[in-house]
């Protein structure tokens, strides 16, 4: 986990740690949002995306507020649906092209 303002007492995190699944779902998302020209990569990376931020979720529920991160956590998992929604609807476009 990854302390935030690890240095400074008086910071507003108040001490909380961010789970590293929190940020590489976040992470995974923007980059799985970027090579979506690719579609076997931006999938894989997509459902990444989606577990990690899961994982994250759950790490960060049953911390009872010694863990931060929800948020990343959750534009991961929406990022990694929303990637995913979109490779369906260009696959079943080019799908449709062809026939």
């Amino acid at each position: 986990m990854i302390r935030l303002n690890a240095g400074h007492p008086d910071a507003a995190s108040g001490g909380r740690v961010l789970p590293r699944a929190a940020v590489l779902s976040f992470t995974l998302g923007m980059i799985a949002l970027r090579v979506c020209w690719l579609p076997g990569v931006n999938c894989a990376l997509a459902v990444a995306s989606v577990g990690l931020g899961i994982v994250a979720l759950f790490q960060i529920l049953h911390a009872h507020g010694t863990v931060a991160g929800i948020e990343e956590a959750i534009t991961g998992v929406v990022l990694g649906i929303v990637v995913l929604g979109l490779s369906v609807f260009f696959v079943s476009a080019l799908i449709a092209a062809y026939h």
